[in-house]
């Protein structure tokens, strides 16, 4: 199977993010697997043949182009290129159940994945992969992407697309037009980057924060864990009340109370004080970068279902003498929470359209086009509003039942997962990044096991 398009330049906010492959799960319950692995072939071909650029490689430039170096494309992929990477490997599991998620069971190990992840910095390399996982009660659908040219918002509307074409066998039609939806995008963002480029700017947070590496090997864990969602909205209320007398209007939401919480919950679990208490560093800064998503930011607007790269990181700061030394003998863990839910408010409404075509305008004037993704003590990111339990697959393959994103390469991730088909009055699913030893004192913290539904009585 190869593919002809024009090659692509990545744009400039493609080439802030990391060059690094993302693999989401999402599970499908059906009694005959081997059918739903037929239909999912045939609906893939037709994606790629609707959307030839999804069976592409993300490869460095073939032009020349003297103003910068280090610049990615979009460019066909060769016929060897699907003989080593197919657009859909089939691997069969009929031990194991669709339902297993301790990745002690392996499920999450590269075997299970669509493409190896050691493999996005080889150029070039495949854009986007499919690996059905043979369940004995259904199949494990592993997504990889690039995250050169893809967010999770460009693969949540890909497995839209995909959905639809599993639903009608005999039709073509993807509900809308992703290419022309790329190609949109790719428009208005080059508008904003051909507009006086600030040329050898750097981000002010370049310089003091340091750049996460998806490569460095490390001893981490990425544990799940789930609040529910009537604590979380209680803790949020109460938060909201210790604000309400302010004049500003502020109105924190779950996001920035649960975003809050966790940074709260790391900050002590990293304390030396845990181990001596005669350590002094209370003077240290703890940084959390907020992740968001930046489609209907923009003025005008990307598209909704713009395939791209479409989101941006903001920094919030705090002393971590905040939390690790409190102002009273009797610490009240609400104040310190709302002071951190409120600082990840406002980096939240610091990512303005003004923010964000400064960014690539920044961008767009540098001579080098490697990516600077920063890293923090901890990196916030919610795929809570991605519906993807709402996708239908049609009479054989059926409704998604479990969706996942594991993922232990960079210490402090956070990642809300997406809002289960359940009443959205019940769970907060939780993604959590850590080393070992840290993960074991933050799930030891009253206020987070409470949060957890466990019978513990924080100081509020």
């Amino acid at each position: 199977m190869a593919t002809q398009f024009r090659p692509m330049t990545l744009t400039s906010i493609d080439h802030m993010m990391p060059i690094c492959y993302i693999s989401f799960f999402y599970s499908l319950s059906l009694k005959t697997p081997a059918q739903g692995v037929n239909v999912l072939g045939e609906a893939l071909n037709r994606l790629v043949k609707e959307c030839p650029f999804l069976a592409g490689n993300v490869g460095r430039s073939s032009e020349n182009d003297a103003a910068r170096k280090n610049v990615l494309e979009i460019q066909p992929a060769s016929i060897d290129t699907f003989t080593q990477y197919p657009l859909l490997r089939v691997s069969p599991h009929e031990c194991q159940s669709i339902t297993d998620r301790d990745p002690a069971d392996g499920l999450f190990d590269d075997a299970y994945r669509a493409l190896p992840l050691s493999l996005a910095t080889h150029f070039p390399c495949p854009i986007i992969r499919w690996q059905a996982n043979v369940m004995r009660d259904g199949i494990v659908i592993a997504v990889s992407f690039h995250h050169s040219v893809l967010d999770a918002g460009g693969f949540y509307m890909i497995q839209q697309a995909l959905a639809r074409l599993c639903r009608n066998p005999n039709s073509s039609y993807l509900g809308i037009s992703l290419e022309s939806s790329l190609l949109q995008g790719r428009h208005c963002l080059s508008q904003i980057q051909s507009i006086s480029p600030c040329a050898g700017l750097q981000r002010e947070d370049e310089s003091i924060i340091r750049m996460a590496d998806f490569d460095l090997p490390a001893n981490l864990i990425s544990y799940r864990l789930t609040l529910l969602h009537r604590r979380i909205q209680s803790l949020q209320d109460s938060c909201n009340a210790q604000i309400s007398t302010e004049s500003n209007g502020q109105h924190l939401s779950p996001n920035d109370v649960i975003s809050g919480l966790l940074w709260r919950s790391i900050i002590l679990a990293r304390s030396p004080l845990k181990l001596s208490p005669s350590i002094d560093s209370w003077d240290e800064q703890s940084t959390l970068i907020l992740i968001s998503e930046i489609r209907r930011t923009l003025m005008p607007a990307l598209p909704r279902s713009y395939l791209g790269n479409a989101i941006v990181q903001q920094v919030a700061n705090t002393y971590t003498k905040a939390v690790l030394e409190p102002s009273t003998p009797e610490p009240n863990e609400l104040v310190q929470l709302t002071r951190l839910a409120q600082k990840v408010h406002d980096a939240s409404t610091q990512v303005t359209d003004l923010r964000v075509k400064s960014l690539l305008r920044q961008k767009q004037g540098t001579l080098d086009w490697r990516p600077q993704f920063m890293q923090g003590d901890v990196m916030s990111t919610s795929l809570r509003r991605m519906p993807i339990y709402d996708l239908d697959f049609g009479t054989v393959l059926g409704k998604v039942v479990g969706f996942d994103s594991p993922d232990n390469r960079i210490d402090g991730t956070v990642c809300i997962l997406p809002a289960s088909s359940l009443p959205l009055d019940s769970l907060w699913d939780i993604r959590i990044t850590l080393p070992p030893n840290v993960l074991s004192r933050l799930r030891q913290d009253p206020l987070l096991q409470w949060a957890m539904g466990r019978d513990v009585h924080p100081r509020l």
